[in-house]
């Protein structure tokens, strides 16, 4: 199952600072009934000290601010690594609120996996705000644990959901990120560090050496080869020279 996923980037409270993100954290709003556009609209009114890439209600999926700019969702130190996702809460008193809890859900789940297939993530990369609160203590926020509690649910739960959804998208004809970045060696690495962060932090894999080279990273559509021999590969990108130098160079040519 697919969602259509809106982008409409928010003119304010959109800091501009580049994002290589490492993972994901996962939100509730705390503001009962409003959905996603209520949301963008209220942190595109005017200067809010907060934001987040995406808001999610039982209706829609709105990213208001790109993957790869940092949005102000957990704090500084979360904020430098995480790609902050935010899930919409129905009212309590909405006859409708279990019908709409369960659609944000399913929504939730199929938009982080989204997110973690195509940056090659695993799901040990995401993260409550509860989890972010008790590892960098810059806040005391403990979403979406109180909201999923309500509807009988566990954070544990959500990222089974989310591991499934994403064994679904891999599994099927989907699975074709854009771009992966192939190294030989760990020589190569911070080359292949760079090449990752200038399309959009993407996934990464280390040939350690060898010949071959891992299956998910054949399913780009575009693969960048830095160091070691060419793979021959379709949509393959072969960035390497004579020692370190020459491949320093023809990375340097690429970008």
């Amino acid at each position: 199952m697919s969602y259509e996923v809106k982008q409409n980037y928010l003119n304010y409270n959109r800091p501009g600072t580049a994002l290589s993100a490492e993972g994901a954290v996962c939100h509730s709003t705390a503001t009962p009934g409003a959905t996603a556009q209520n949301e963008h609209d209220y942190y595109d009114g005017g200067k809010r000290g907060a934001s987040a890439h995406t808001f999610i209600d039982w209706d829609s999926i709105i990213e208001t601010i790109p993957w790869d700019e940092r949005a102000n969702h957990a704090m500084p130190q979360a904020n430098k690594r995480y790609i902050g996702v935010e899930l919409c809460e129905p009212r309590d008193d909405d006859p409708e609120r279990f019908i709409k809890f369960e659609e944000v859900w399913k929504r939730g789940a199929w938009y982080l996996a989204e997110i973690f297939v195509a940056k090659g993530w695993g799901i040990e990369r995401l993260h409550s705000h509860k989890w972010v609160s008790e590892t960098y203590h810059e806040s005391d926020h403990t979403d979406p644990y109180e909201y999923f509690k309500k509807y009988g649910k566990t954070f544990s739960d959500f990222n089974d959901a989310v591991a499934a959804e994403m064994a679904a998208i891999k599994g099927g004809d989907e699975f074709m990120p854009d771009v992966s970045v192939v190294y030989f060696t760990a020589a190569d690495q911070s080359l292949a560090l760079i090449c990752a962060n200038e399309n959009g932090g993407c996934a990464m894999y280390c040939r350690n050496g060898s010949p071959g080279v891992h299956a998910d990273a054949k399913k780009a559509k575009k693969i960048i080869n830095i160091g070691g021999p060419e793979l021959k590969l379709p949509g393959e990108v072969w960035l390497s020279g004579n020692g370190a130098k020459e491949t320093l160079k023809a990375v340097a040519a690429n970008l």
